[in-house]
């Protein structure tokens, strides 16, 4: 299954706009193709320009039998050619090699930068989206923390001293972790597709302008925070020390069963709305058809 399809599948749909834009980074590739395959055909018209030009405008050779002592700053070697050539200040109007032209380069350079621009712009989306989820999901676990500890004092006290309230709070405390648990599950995910995705749109620019720049982007790719921190495990760490990863697993099955259930509902909804519509134009008109008989 190709990258981009697997995204699409895998994904958290809530979170898309965070993860890597992957098939906006190729069609900018495709504009970088374009631009260099632009050059290539301007190279190829100034060449074969030239190959029909080249005989014409070649430099006359010196006439060996009228070499005199005035004429011995002429040599018939190449080098020396060369050299008479450089001590005219470059002025000869034709040069034997056909100079550079413009190869679409300022074009081509454009297609780059907005390339990296918007990888670069991605991965800035994706560290400041992962930050501010470990952040609130940090602040979850700590409150339910506290809450433990609190009702680990008030059930060493007198019976009176323990809130009737504590127990109900202690279970919402709970369903919030299994919250939590799904969610630190599904940015565990999100972290792992981003590193792929960045380092495979990378890899496809790299073939397409034929350059070498993968090990060092990935260098850094592996120094920014969405894929260096190591907040996620210290996080799971403390869910586990609190309760069973099977307890926490189940209410993750269960909340995902639920939000899968209510995208069919969903989606039944969108579908069906039309094909009903129509049949019941259709059977009305069947019933205004008179007839025979």
């Amino acid at each position: 299954m190709k990258f981009g399809k697997q995204l699409e599948l895998t994904a958290n749909v809530q979170w898309r706009q965070y993860y890597v834009q992957y098939k906006k980074l190729k069609r900018l590739i495709k504009r970088v193709a374009f631009e260099i395959e632009r050059g290539q055909r301007k190279q190829e018209k100034v060449d074969k320009k030239s190959k029909t030009q080249g005989v014409a405008d070649l430099p006359r050779p010196p006439s060996v039998t009228s070499f005199s002592s005035s004429d011995k700053s002429l040599s018939l070697t190449s080098s020396g050619k060369s050299k008479a050539r450089a001590s005219q200040g470059g002025d000869e109007s034709t040069p034997l090699l056909s100079p550079q032209v413009d190869l679409n380069l300022d074009n081509i350079e454009d297609a780059k930068r907005e390339f990296w621009d918007m990888t670069n712009a991605n991965i800035a989306d994706a560290n400041e989206f992962y930050r501010s989820k470990v952040t609130h999901l940090a602040k979850i676990v700590k409150d339910f923390e506290s809450m433990l500890r609190d009702e680990d004092k008030a059930s060493h006290g007198h019976v009176s001293s323990k809130p009737r309230t504590t127990s109900h709070e202690v279970d919402r405390g709970f369903a919030g972790i299994q919250d939590c648990y799904d969610t630190l599950i599904d940015l565990k995910q999100f972290v792992n597709l981003n590193h792929t995705g960045f380092r495979k749109i990378v890899k496809k620019f790299d073939k397409t302008t034929g350059g070498d720049t993968l090990d060092a982007f990935v260098k850094q790719l592996n120094h920014e925070e969405f894929y260096a921190s190591h907040d996620i495990d210290a996080l799971l760490e403390r869910l586990f020390s609190m309760t069973s990863k099977d307890k926490l697993e189940a209410g993750n099955l269960e909340q995902r069963m639920k939000r899968q259930q209510g995208s069919q509902d969903s989606l039944l909804r969108k579908v069906k709305a039309v094909p009903f519509v129509i049949s019941c134009v259709l059977f009305g008109l069947l019933l205004a058809i008179p007839i025979p008989g």
